[in-house]
């Protein structure tokens, strides 16, 4: 829609020229209805007035004017990768969340399918330091009564001390 989508800088042009979009008769007309062959045009509810509105009309037009139309249909554009042609991808899209969200200096995210999801996720998390050990629970000002751990109660509990370090934990394995 030529008013109201994004098809020009990152607003749409009812936001940049709202004065305008009143004035034109249909303001849920498209942009191939008014630029056909090569050329603009306009169907305003009366001629422009002088000042205001030839400055704010002026303004819109340099705005528009070098925009390159290519004669094909509209259609949804995702691309990831910046290749052009590509279709959606589920890798790609995971891709781009693991380097958004994950550490950069962590291996690839590998899911094993033979065990349950849950598993998975519990082992990511406590690759990444997230559980909920005391540790943590402390660091995000969480009022924890002692930091020790309750099973030997020598150490303060973390992931390493639960699964590596603990007498208990070497014992279980």
């Amino acid at each position: 829609m030529f008013w109201k989508d994004v098809w020009v800088r990152n607003f749409p042009l009812v936001e940049l020229f709202p004065k305008l979009a009143a004035l034109d008769v249909d303001s849920n007309c498209f942009v191939a209805d008014r630029h056909q062959h090569n050329n603009w045009h306009w169907c305003w509810r009366y001629d422009l007035r002088g000042g205001a509105q030839s400055a704010l009309f002026s303004a819109m037009v340099d705005l528009i004017a070098n925009i390159q139309f290519r004669d094909s249909k509209d259609s949804w554009v995702w691309n990831l990768t910046n290749i052009v042609n590509v279709d959606y991808s589920v890798k790609d899209t995971r891709g781009v969340i693991d380097d958004m969200v994950l550490p950069h200096d962590m291996v690839e995210t590998r899911w094993n399918r033979l065990v349950p999801i849950k598993v998975n996720i519990f082992n990511w998390r406590a690759i990444l330091n997230r559980l909920l050990t005391k540790d943590n629970l402390i660091s995000r000002d969480i009022d924890v009564p002692s930091s020790l751990y309750p099973i030997c109660m020598d150490h303060v509990e973390n992931i390493n001390h639960l699964f590596l370090e603990c007498s208990l934990a070497k014992a279980l394995i």
